[in-house]
């Protein structure tokens, strides 16, 4: 899973606590999360992304299926046009886009359906 996120966005905290509550799913099923702050926060104040996990998500800190940083412009432009404050995508071994959604909170069942492979 690759999720863009901003830390100003109130879906975006949600989002992560959700993810930290299924870490034993995602540890089971061998699902990485990628999860990047969007580009100069997409363009609003917020806090880095470490505080950021550190406040909303601390078990999830030094994971090894969890992967967290910031975007590059180029990345942004790339793959968040509009600009959306939480965007993730469901990519499989292959390397395969299978979804793009937002609010993992709200598309939990989505994400729970492609770890287990059922959703392909």
């Amino acid at each position: 899973m690759l999720w863009l996120f901003s830390t100003w966005c109130h879906t975006c905290v949600a989002g992560v606590k959700a993810m930290q509550k299924k870490q034993a799913v995602w540890k089971k099923t061998g699902m990485v999360i990628i999860a990047l702050r969007n580009f100069n926060n997409g363009g609003y104040p917020g806090v880095d992304m470490p505080t950021f996990m550190q406040r909303f998500a601390p078990r999830l800190k030094n994971l090894d299926n969890w992967i967290t940083g910031e975007a590059s412009k180029r990345m942004n432009q790339d793959l968040n046009q509009k600009k959306f404050p939480d965007i993730y995508f469901l990519i499989d071994e292959k390397g395969w886009v299978r979804a793009v959604n937002t609010a993992p909170n709200i598309s939990m069942n989505l994400i729970l359906k492609f770890a287990s492979g059922t959703s392909q």
